[in-house]
């Protein structure tokens, strides 16, 4: 358990950490390949059971050790070893809108921008280099299952090329971007960036980009925290498609 709480340790064995029964219930459900069940000496075997699956290992782990290598607090008692999915093909589909993930470096923020992603309709995400690992723990946790219902890479070369050689728009969700986020027209394909708060975006992205949008604030706020402005545009972006659907 606590050697995927290091980056090296889950890309070397592809595998992530999934921690309480609910986020295990989702992902056995969504289908994922989960290699092994860690669970506390204490927890009732009813409890158990509706976990277990063929093929599935179960370890029983003496309390002391379970909660020394938690990576939470309060623990339910259920851990488990889960297979990283596939990385995103740098082929996306025709039509497919797509999310980056620039210089994010805190998990829960990372964690809640995919959970965003998932509920407003995204299916592909890309994590610059500079960002935190998306299975980090903190924001497996943080994502409530959206990692299970997600395409996850990472930005290389071959998506670099892909998209420039694209047609999809590319925006860059900024402080001070070009337009209102809620007067840009969603409804088109388009690749989203998401930068940190205080670095923003890469000069990498920044050089695709084909617009900026901002969220008007009221006041002297500075800035939104990054996953909450995401979840902004996001639903808009949704919002808009439900809207021109609507009208057939």
């Amino acid at each position: 358990m606590r050697s995927l709480s290091r980056r090296k340790a889950r890309l070397a064995e592809r595998a992530f950490l999934l921690e309480g029964r609910r986020l295990i219930e989702d992902a056995l459900g969504a289908g994922m390949d989960v290699r092994k069940l860690l669970i506390r000496d204490d927890v009732n075997s009813a409890c158990v059971s509706r976990l277990q699956r063929p093929g599935i290992d179960v370890f029983r782990v003496a309390a002391g050790i379970f909660d020394h290598s938690s990576n939470v607090e309060q623990s339910q008692g259920f851990a488990a070893i889960c297979a990283m999915p596939e990385p995103a093909d740098p082929r996306l589909p025709e039509g497919s809108d797509l999310l980056i993930l620039d210089q994010l470096r805190d998990p829960g923020n990372m964690g809640t921008a995919l959970r965003s992603a998932a509920a407003s309709g995204i299916t592909t995400v890309l994590i610059m280099p500079s960002s935190v690992d998306p299975f980090a723990p903190k924001a497996v946790r943080s994502g409530m299952g959206a990692h299970f219902r997600l395409s996850i890479g990472e930005f290389d070369a071959g998506w670099n090329t892909a998209l420039r050689a694209s047609r999809t728009r590319l925006v860059l969700a900024e402080m001070n971007g070009e337009q209102d986020y809620d007067s840009f027209d969603w409804t088109d394909p388009f690749v989203l960036v998401l930068g940190g708060e205080t670095h923003g975006s890469s000069s990498e992205l920044s050089d695709l980009k084909s617009t900026s949008v901002r969220i008007p604030m009221a006041g002297d706020v500075e800035s939104l925290n990054v996953a909450v402005a995401g979840s902004i545009v996001m639903f808009e972006a949704a919002r808009q498609r439900r809207a021109t659907a609507s009208l057939g």
